[in-house]
C-alpha cells in the first residue's frame, strides 16, 4: 500500500519543539571574596541542576483552565493497554463503540474530535471524518488529554469533547530498548478458520499487487474511463481472465499472535544548544475467531409480535496487522527558541474472512455465504513547530505549527459469493446468482489535511496577586477528499447445460479460462454512477481571549473564537465526470466559552468550575450529497441530504474537585447540552431502509460524573502501594425527532448509542522499588440503542457487557541484564455480546479470553 510513507517517515528522523523545561536552582556564593574565599569560609559552589519537568495527569486535569481529564504514559503501563481506544474506555463518562470509535458523554462519534500534538487529522472511514482511534498505540504516546468543556483555542467543532493526543519526546539521555511478545486468544489460537492464499507481503499488512486491478482490465478500460460493457466481446472476456480467480477457501490453525517493537534515542549538544531524537516502531500481529449467531426481525401482524426474517450463523475470522513508526528531533537552540519535528505513520490491516449460513424468508432459500475483505488503513503526520519566547516584547510568546497529515483507506478486491442449498438434508449447494453474489470491488480513498497554526501569548499582571494572559490565534484547514470506487460481476445465463453441471464445483473450476473464453461467463462493471466523490473543507479560524487569575480565590477564562467555514461534496461518474452531484455548505459562526473557577483557600485543596460555550457540529462530507451510496461497514444504503444545516449547541458544565495530594483526588461533575437541529441519521419514507440524514428539532442530553482516585497508604502502612480508581457516569437524553423522523417507531427516544450510565474499577500495586505493577481493571457500561425502529418495529439494543482485565509488570535483572516481563489478561468474564430488540435476540457471541506475555530489554 502507501510503502512511500514508511519510508519517508524512516529518513524524516526531523522534528520540532518538544520544550524540556529547564529547572535551575542556585544555592548563593558567599558574600566573601577572593579565590580562597569559598573554601576557608566551606561555602558551596553554584550548582545548576536541568532536568525535564514532566507533569502527571492529575496535574495536568488540575492546572488546565478547562474540564479535562488527562491519561499518561505511566496510566498506560499500568493498565497495559497498548491501543488508546481501550486507554480511553476507562476515563469518566467515555464509551467505546465498535471497537473504534469514542463516545464522550454518550454522544457519537459525530460529535467528537481528535487533535495529534494540536493538528486535526485527516480520516481513512470513507463516510466518517473521525479517525478509528484502534489507530493509535500507546507506546507513541506521552500524553493523552480528553477536554469536555470548549476554550477559544479548540476547533469549533465541539460537542462530546476533544481528544488531545501528544506523541513522545525526544529523551534526555541515550536509550536503547526492545521489547518481543507473543499472544493468544481462547477462542482462536489452536483452533482452526478459514484462510484464503493471500501475497507474499500480508504478513506485513501490504498487498503485493496480487489484488490489484489487472493491467490488461484497467487498459480496456482506460482506467476507467470507459466502461466495461460497452467494449467487445473478445476484449470482455480478456478482462475476464485476467482477474485473480483464486476463490478457494480452506480450513488452517490459527497461529498465536506476536509483536515486537523499539525504541532508540539521545540527545547532544549542537550550536549552544541541546539536540534530541527519537525513532520507535511497532509491529503486531494478532488472530480473532468468533461465530455469531444473526437474525432479522419483522412485524407480524399481530399486535406487537415479531417474526423471525432471516436467520444464520456466521463464522468470522480476522487477522489484524498494526505496524507504526514515531520520529522526533527536538531542538533546545537557545534560551527562548525551541523547534520540533514529528513524523508519524500509522497503519492497521484487517484481513477477514466470513462464511454464514442462513435462511432468508423473501426469497425462501438457504444458503452458504463467502466474504473475503482485505482493508489496509494508514495514517501519516508531518509536523514541524515551534515555540519562541520573546523576553524583549514583555516576555511574548509565538508558538507555531505546521502538519500535513495524509489518511488512505485501500480495500482491494473484496469479494463476496453464494451458494444456494437445492435438497432437504441440507447436503448439496450451487453456486447462486441472487443477491451481490459474486460480486468484486476496489476501493481506495485518499484523506489529505494540511494545518497551519499561530498563537500569541501576552503574560500580565495588574496586582501583586492578580495575574494571567491574553492569547490571540489564527489557523488554516484546508482538506481534501477524494474516493475512488469500482466493481464487477461475472453474469451468465444460469439455464445454460454445459454450466449446470458444474454449480456445485468451486469457484476456481466455475470460473474458469475455458468457460470465460466460450462466453458462458460475462465479466460486467456494475460500478454506480454515485459510487465515486471528491470532496472538500476550508477552515479559517482567529480566536482572542483572557485567562485571569483574580487574586488567590478566582480564576476567569474567557473569549471568543470566528470560524468561516466552506465544505463541498462533488459525486461523479467515472466514464463521464461532467455528470456530476454538486453540493457546497458555507456559513461562519462566532463561538463564545468562559470558564469561572473558585478556588476556596487559595486552591491547595479544592476547586469549583462552571463553564459556559456554544460551539457547533458540521455534517459530515458525504452526508451533504443527494447520491446513494453503500455503507462499507453496515453494508446498507445510504443517500445524503444536500439541505443539512449546521447543529449548534450549548454546553453547562459545573465540576467540583478535591486533591488530597498530587495523586489521590475526588470528583464530581453536572454538564447539560442542547441542540438545535442535530443531525440524526433516519429511514426514508417508503424507500425500503434506506438510510439518509436530517435534522431533528432539537435534543438535550445531561448527565453526572463522578471519579475517586485513591492511595490506600492512609489506611495502613502494608497498603502504601496500593491504589483504588473509580469512575461512573450516569447520562440521560431526549431527541425530538419531529417531522425528520416521521417513520421512526418513536419520534422522542435516546440518543443512539448513548448509554445511561458507564463505570469504572481500578485496583492497583505499583512499587517503584521492586519495580512491580499489577492492576485488575473493570469495565462495564449500561444498554444502548444500535438500531433506531422503525415502521413499529421496536429499538435495537446492545446489552451491557463487563469486561475484566489484568495486567502485570515486573523488573528483574538476567545475568547483569535489565528486563522488564509483562503478563496481560484481557476479558477474562468473557460475557456475551448480545443485541436485542423486542426482547429477541438479534445478535449474539463472544469475543474469548486473552493472554499475553512480554520482555522489555534496555541497553
Amino acid at each position: 500500500m502507501k510503502i512511500r510513507s514508511i519510508a519517508l517517515a524512516a529518513m524524516s528522523a526531523t522534528m520540532l519543539t518538544a520544550m524540556p523545561v529547564s529547572a535551575q536552582e542556585a544555592i548563593p556564593e558567599s558574600q566573601d571574596s577572593g579565590d580562597d574565599a569559598s573554601a576557608s569560609t566551606g561555602a558551596m559552589e553554584e550548582i545548576v541542576v536541568t532536568g525535564a519537568y514532566r507533569p502527571n495527569a492529575v496535574t495536568r486535569s488540575r492546572d488546565s483552565d478547562s474540564v479535562v481529564d488527562a491519561l499518561s504514559s505511566d496510566d498506560f503501563a499500568i493498565t497495559g493497554d497498548s491501543s488508546v481506544v481501550d486507554a480511553l474506555a476507562r476515563v469518566p463518562g467515555l464509551t467505546v463503540i465498535n471497537s473504534k470509535y469514542v463516545y464522550v458523554r454518550g454522544l457519537g462519534e459525530r460529535y467528537s474530535n481528535t487533535l495529534l500534538n494540536g493538528a486535526p487529522l485527516p480520516s481513512p472511514d470513507p463516510t466518517r471524518r473521525v479517525i478509528p482511534m484502534d489507530m493509535f498505540p500507546t507506546g507513541a504516546l506521552d500524553n493523552v488529554d480528553i477536554q469536555k468543556t470548549y476554550s477559544p483555542r479548540l476547533p469549533g467543532d465541539f460537542s462530546g469533547g476533544m481528544v488531545a493526543m501528544e506523541t513522545r519526546g525526544a529523551p534526555a539521555e541515550r536509550v536503547v530498548q526492545i521489547s518481543v511478545g507473543i499472544g493468544g486468544n481462547s477462542q482462536a489460537t489452536g483452533g482452526t478458520g478459514l484462510h484464503y492464499a493471500g501475497g507474499g507481503r500480508d504478513w506485513l499488512g501490504m498487498d503485493d499487487g496480487m489484488r490489484s486491478l489487472p493491467t490488461e482490465l484497467n487498459g480496456i478500460t482506460e482506467n476507467g474511463a470507459k466502461s466495461l460493457n460497452l467494449v467487445s466481446d473478445e476484449e470482455r472476456a480478456l478482462a475476464g481472465r485476467s482477474l485473480n480467480r483464486s476463490y478457494a477457501t480452506e480450513l488452517r490453525d490459527i497461529e498465536p499472535g506476536v509483536s515486537i517493537s523499539g525504541r532508540w534515542g539521545g540527545g547532544r549538544q549542537l550550536g549552544g544548544g541541546d539536540l534530541g531524537f527519537m525513532l520507535s516502531a511497532r509491529y503486531s500481529n494478532d488472530w480473532a475467531y468468533r461465530d455469531e449467531e444473526r437474525r432479522t426481525f419483522g412485524l407480524s401482524g399481530v399486535g406487537d409480535e415479531l417474526s423471525t426474517l432471516d436467520e444464520g450463523t456466521q463464522s468470522r475470522t480476522q487477522n489484524t496487522i498494526d505496524l507504526s513508526l514515531l520520529g522526533n528531533v527536538e531542538w533546545d537552540v537557545s534560551a527562548g527558541t525551541f523547534l520540533r519535528s514529528t513524523t508519524f505513520v500509522t497503519r492497521r490491516t484487517d484481513r477477514t474472512f466470513l462464511r454464514e449460513f442462513g435462511f432468508y424468508s423473501e426469497n425462501d432459500i438457504h444458503v452458504a455465504d463467502t466474504t473475503l475483505e482485505f482493508v489496509e488503513r494508514e495514517l501519516f503526520s508531518q509536523q514541524f513547530a515551534g515555540e519562541h519566547h520573546l523576553e524583549a516584547a514583555r516576555d511574548l510568546v509565538i508558538d507555531w505549527t505546521v502538519t500535513w497529515s495524509v489518511a488512505t483507506r485501500e480495500e482491494p478486491d473484496t469479494l463476496f459469493y453464494r451458494y444456494e442449498r437445492f435438497d432437504e438434508a441440507g447436503n448439496l449447494y450451487a453456486f447462486s446468482d441472487t443477491g451481490q453474489s459474486n460480486e468484486r470491488s476496489w476501493e481506495e480513498l485518499e484523506d489529505e489535511a494540511v494545518n497551519y497554526a499561530l498563537n500569541l501569548s501576552l503574560p500580565i499582571q495588574f496586582s501583586p496577586n492578580s495575574d494571567g494572559e491574553i492569547a490571540f490565534g489564527l489557523a488554516w484547514l484546508d482538506k481534501k477528499r477524494d474516493s475512488y470506487f469500482r466493481r464487477f460481476r461475472f453474469l451468465t445465463d444460469f439455464s445454460r447445460n454445459n454450466l449446470r453441471s458444474r454449480l456445485g464445483q468451486s469457484p476456481d473450476l466455475i470460473f474458469s479460462d475455458e468457460l470465460i473464453a466460450e462466453g458462458l461467463w460475462e465479466l460486467q462493471e456494475t460500478t454506480q454512477p454515485t459510487d465515486n466523490y471528491a470532496a472538500g473543507h476550508n477552515l479559517a479560524a482567529a480566536y482572542l481571549m483572557a485567562d485571569l487569575n483574580l487574586g488567590l480565590n478566582w480564576r476567569w477564562m474567557f473569549g471568543a473564537r470566528y470560524e468561516d467555514s466552506t465544505q463541498d461534496v462533488t459525486t461523479f461518474e467515472l466514464i463521464d465526470p461532467t455528470r456530476r452531484n454538486m453540493r457546497e455548505l458555507s456559513e461562519a459562526a462566532l463561538l463564545p466559552a468562559m470558564t469561572v473557577t473558585w478556588l476556596p483557600g487559595g486552591g491547595e485543596s479544592q476547586q469549583i468550575r462552571l463553564g459556559y460555550s456554544r460551539t457547533l457540529n458540521r455534517p459530515d462530507l458525504k452526508e451533504l450529497s443527494a447520491a446513494p451510496y453503500i455503507d462499507p461497514e453496515e453494508r446498507y444504503t445510504v443517500v445524503g441530504n444536500p439541505d443539512l444545516m449546521v447543529a449548534s449547541i450549548d454546553n453547562i458544565d459545573l465540576r467540583w474537585e478535591y486533591y488530597f495530594d498530587n495523586v489521590s483526588n475526588i470528583q464530581l461533575a453536572f454538564f447539560h447540552k442542547r441542540f438545535q437541529d442535530p443531525i440524526e441519521r433516519v429511514i426514508r419514507l417508503g424507500a425500503g431502509g434506506i438510510r439518509t440524514f436530517a435534522n431533528a428539532e432539537s435534543a438535550t442530553l445531561k448527565g453526572v460524573e463522578m471519579q475517586l482516585r485513591t492511595e490506600l497508604g492512609s489506611l495502613a502502612d502494608a497498603l502504601r502501594d496500593f491504589e483504588v480508581r473509580l469512575n461512573a457516569a450516569f447520562v440521560d437524553s431526549m431527541v425530538n425527532v419531529g417531522q425528520a423522523g416521521a417513520q421512526q417507531t418513536s419520534t422522542e427516544r435516546h440518543l443512539e448509542g448513548q448509554s445511561p450510565w458507564v463505570a469504572n474499577l481500578q485496583f492497583s500495586y505499583d512499587n517503584p522499588e521492586r519495580d512491580l505493577q499489577a492492576a485488575l481493571l473493570l469495565n462495564m457500561a449500561g444498554e444502548r440503542i444500535v438500531d433506531v425502529g422503525t415502521q413499529g418495529l421496536p429499538d435495537s439494543y446492545e446489552q451491557p457487557v463487563a469486561r475484566l482485565d489484568f495486567n502485570y509488570r515486573h523488573a528483574v535483572e538476567f545475568r547483569g541484564m535489565p528486563l522488564r516481563l509483562q503478563v496481560k489478561i484481557r476479558n477474562l468474564l468473557d460475557d456475551d455480546y448480545e443485541v436485542l430488540r423486542g426482547g429477541r435476540t438479534e445478535r449474539l457471541y463472544t469475543r474469548g479470553r486473552s493472554i499475553s506475555f512480554s520482555v522489555d530489554l534496555q541497553f
